[in-house]
């Protein structure tokens, strides 16, 4: 190949002559092909062109050029076809439409892509704005031609409208008749769109809306497809349907205090012809202030949502947190609450609480709760006091109107009851004298009610104290005036300063309470309020009985509450005067005592003051005992009761039917109940002897009464047992009931601890020493709950010793454990040979009550035996198995 022309690079570009320092050789100089480098090299350009021609044409005939053009030529057409391929499919060539589709495409639906143009949310496209979001996008196009052809106004802004025109009318529509109703489009999309609250929305509910909006001429299932841009089927979300609305809630800025006006997908030529929404013309420029305003709603919220939990979580809390908890335990303590604010809370009867009186009748009641907060709801008014009127207002106006009335007829409530009321003067008025004084005082209300309202629970009858608190204690104090009661000085209406002298001396209370005793000790005035009525003495047999029965209510009850105090069935005569001292019986005591010692035995009994309630109560726990044995399951296991709950009269005829008693249960009820009146029996009230061994610890087997015959055996002294009958066993073959301090001990240890063994280990002595001081005794008996005199149990246990051992606590069960202990040392050696040989041979580590008893029935031990040293090793209550330290309690009273 030849050189390239002279003045021309491998480029064809012409290269700077270049000096050589020695001149050229001469044949170097002529060569055709060559450039020459000599000084004179500017003049041979002319022949470097021929050349270069030449060169060039020679190249160009080269069978190898032609080749590589034919190649490019083919090439070029490949590309133009390829690139004519690729406009078919590339919507940048489409224009509007391509571009429409584009959206589409990409987003889903028109309404997506727009929101992915429009990001300031202002309902309208710049082309700088459309340009750099198709860049964004990734689409590609002549943006000048797809401007002309959406920019149809010529008012260089786009809005969804130019873009699809139906689309636009659909959901601009739309949106602002939901604006117009509802104000904002997250208001309207939780009250007009979202009725089920599921979060997504179905084309039924867009189809609702419409009909709700009277929006007829739009297609709903055409307007829902137009909304969803995600995968069919699972509905419209609130941040597809609006995505400044779901910015709202998100952001809890509900009202948009923080936001700017909300135009998405609303052009702005409809509000020519639907009017701007107020939501947008308040956010157009932004709200003054709104991150403020947003900060103290978000505060307000957060108090509404502590209020809303507090009183959510307040009722399932333990205790009294609200005014109407308080009543309602009230209601169920004392029947109502005029009884409960008299009972429980007014205790000085001043007719008004502090905050102290308040706090400790509350914890006087048991009850606890939020009491600084039940005062705050109560007095409203913050005077500091709390009156009836606050717990209970509509029965503090009965009760109002009631004492106006009494007042206005008799000059005060103290005179109104002596005058109207306790006309006989017995202190006790019934419902229907009640009832007769109300009307005659003009009392219109209903007067039973009212009688309910004041009258004692379990009473049939009235009392001054149940009437008026005040008119009671101004009659303990001879005040019929109730001078002493009165809220303010008697001054007539005046003031001080407006009376003389003698007037303000006369008006004093020293001076009218001396007055009102001088005027209380006229004769006219005792008959004014019936007071002269002679007194009735009772003397006769008949009449001592009635005023046991008025009382008490029966003979049995007089006789369980005020003859036979000492619970012992018997009366001595100087019991029997004593007794009827406190009754108040006026007549011969001596005629009284022979009528009911009819056989001059030197005593009497229930049998002989009252025979028929005698045989009842005797007939009844005869068959209480023949079924159940003692008192404590009889109440269990036959009313189904627990101990602090209690029995009616049906539940009494119920358990008379089923234990067939031959009585009346409602004169049985009677003879029982230890109150006049009472409508409800307690565990205490079926059998006095009972209910004195419940409160020492003891078995409370159901006592036979005891009637007046002669003891033929010798009374047993202190500590000794005393015989019972057949009817006071639990069952046939029970043994005798201890009663000696020292049995009692072991009662209480067997109650806290199962076995007495178990409660020298847990407790008299965990640590093996073998004895215990008296100090530690005595505050492990108190633990137990023992009821007698621990001095005098410490000196029968131990003799006088400074310390007790577990022989002198059980004997019996030191014996016992001490002959099993010499048993396995005589056949094993050690106590872990015997464990391991003898009693666990299966090696479980454990052995319970059935392989204990084959283990010693081997040892020549019986049953009965081995039940009770099963027992006796067991270390705490509820053990049903026994492991080899259980072992120790056979180390008890060893010495170390």
């Amino acid at each position: 190949p030849r050189a390239p022309a002279a003045g021309l690079g491998t480029g064809g570009m012409a290269l700077p002559s270049i000096s050589l320092p020695s001149p050229t050789p001469k044949g170097l100089a002529k060569a055709a092909s060559e450039p020459t480098l000599s000084k004179d090299g500017p003049q041979r350009k002319k022949g470097s062109a021929a050349a270069r021609a030449a060169f060039l044409e020679r190249q160009f005939k080269h069978q190898s050029i032609g080749s590589r053009k034919s190649v490019a030529v083919l090439h070029k057409q490949l590309i133009r076809d390829g690139r004519d391929a690729d406009d078919v499919e590339f919507w940048g060539a489409k224009g509007k439409e391509g571009f429409r589709q584009y959206l589409i495409t990409r987003f889903g639906s028109v309404v997506a892509g727009w929101r992915a143009l429009d990001r300031d949310k202002n309902g309208r496209l710049s082309f700088f704005e459309l340009t750099l979001a198709c860049r964004a996008m990734g689409y590609h196009g002549n943006f000048k031609k797809l401007w002309d052809e959406l920019d149809v106004n010529r008012n260089n802004f786009v809005s969804i409208m130019e873009i699809d025109q139906e689309v636009g009318h659909y959901v601009g529509t739309y949106k602002l008749a939901l604006m117009k109703k509802h104000g904002d489009m997250l208001t309207a999309w939780q009250k007009g769109i979202d009725l089920n609250k599921t979060g997504r929305i179905e084309e039924k509910e867009i189809t609702a809306s419409l009909a709700d909006l009277g929006l007829t001429e739009l297609d709903p299932k055409k307007l829902f497809k137009m909304l969803v841009s995600g995968p069919k089927g699972l509905g419209l979300t609130l941040a597809e349907f609006d995505p400044d609305a779901w910015n709202r809630f998100r952001s809890g800025d509900h009202k948009g205090l923080t936001m700017k006006a909300n135009k998405d997908l609303i052009d702005e030529t409809q509000f020519a012809e639907h009017g701007t929404p107020q939501d947008i013309t308040v956010h157009e420029g932004g709200v003054d202030g709104g991150a403020r305003a947003f900060r103290r709603q978000l505060e307000q919220r957060d108090r509404q949502e502590h209020f809303e939990e507090l009183q959510r979580v307040t009722p399932c809390k333990v205790g009294i947190h609200t005014v109407e908890g308080l009543q309602k335990a009230l209601t169920i303590r004392f029947g109502s609450l005029m009884k409960a604010w008299r009972e429980g809370l007014d205790s000085d009867g001043n007719g008004r609480l502090t905050i102290g009186e308040f706090i400790v009748a509350f914890n006087r009641l048991g009850f606890f709760g939020d009491i600084q907060g039940l005062w705050k709801e109560l007095d409203k008014k913050k005077s500091g006091f709390l009156f009836f009127a606050a717990l209970d207002p509509d029965t503090d106006a009965i009760m109002t109107e009631l004492r106006k009335k009494f007042e206005d007829a008799f000059g005060n409530m103290l005179l109104a009851w002596l005058k109207a009321l306790d006309v006989k003067g017995s202190g006790l008025v019934s419902m229907e004298q009640f009832q007769k004084a109300c009307k005659a005082a003009g009392y219109a209300g209903d007067a039973k009610a009212v009688f309910k309202l004041l009258v004692q629970k379990d009473r049939t009858f009235l009392t001054l104290k149940d009437f008026d608190v005040r008119a009671h204690l101004a009659l303990s104090r001879g005040d019929f005036r109730m001078l002493s009661e009165s809220d303010s000085p008697a001054y007539g209406g005046k003031s001080p300063l407006e009376l003389t002298f003698d007037e303000r001396q006369e008006a004093g209370f020293f001076y009218q309470v001396r007055r009102s005793w001088e005027a209380a000790k006229r004769e006219e005035f005792a008959r004014a309020c019936r007071l002269d009525v002679p007194e009735h003495v009772i003397d006769t047999v008949e009449e001592f009985e009635l005023l046991c029965r008025r009382q008490f209510g029966s003979m049995t009850a007089a006789w369980r509450l005020c003859l036979d105090m000492d619970v012992n069935g018997k009366l001595t005569f100087n019991e029997f005067c004593k007794s009827l001292r406190r009754l108040g019986y006026a007549g011969d005591f001596k005629a009284l005592w022979k009528h009911y010692d009819a056989d001059k035995s030197g005593h009497i009994s229930l049998k002989e003051i009252d025979p028929a309630g005698h045989m009842r109560i005797t007939k009844f726990l005869d068959l209480l005992n023949g079924r159940y044995g003692d008192l404590d399951r009889a109440w269990k296991f036959g009313f189904n009761k627990d101990p602090h709950d209690s029995i009616d009269l049906q539940e009494l005829t119920e358990a008379c039917a089923s234990l067939k008693f031959e009585g009346e249960p409602s004169e049985l009820f009677k003879d029982l109940s230890p109150v006049p009146g009472r409508v409800l029996l307690t565990i205490w009230d079926i059998d006095p002897e009972c209910t004195r061994k419940r409160a020492r610890g003891q078995v409370a087997y159901i006592s036979e009464p005891r009637g007046a015959e002669l003891r033929t055996e010798p009374r047993p002294m202190f500590g000794e047992q005393e015989g019972k009958s057949s009817a006071s066993t639990f069952r046939s073959g029970a043994s005798q009931e201890t009663v000696g301090p020292a049995d009692l001990m072991r009662q209480c240890l067997r109650r806290a601890h199962g076995t007495t063994v178990a409660a020298w280990r847990a407790e008299l002595d965990p640590n093996m020493h073998g004895s215990i001081s008296f100090g530690k005794f005595q505050i492990i008996m108190d633990n137990c709950h023992f009821s007698g005199k621990i001095k005098l149990l410490w000196e029968e246990l131990t003799g006088g010793k400074s310390s007790a051992t577990f022989a002198d606590i059980d004997p019996d069960a030191a014996r016992t454990l001490g002959k099993f202990r010499k048993q396995l040392l005589d056949k094993f050696g050690t106590l872990i040979r015997a464990w391991d040989n003898g009693l666990d041979v299966d090696a479980l580590g454990r052995v319970d009550e059935a392989e204990f008893l084959k283990s010693v029935g081997a040892m020549g031990i019986d049953a009965k035996r081995g039940r009770r040293l099963f027992k006796l090793m067991l270390a705490r209550q509820g053990q049903r198995s026994m492991v080899c330290e259980d072992l120790q309690a056979l180390l008890i009273g060893v010495v170390p």
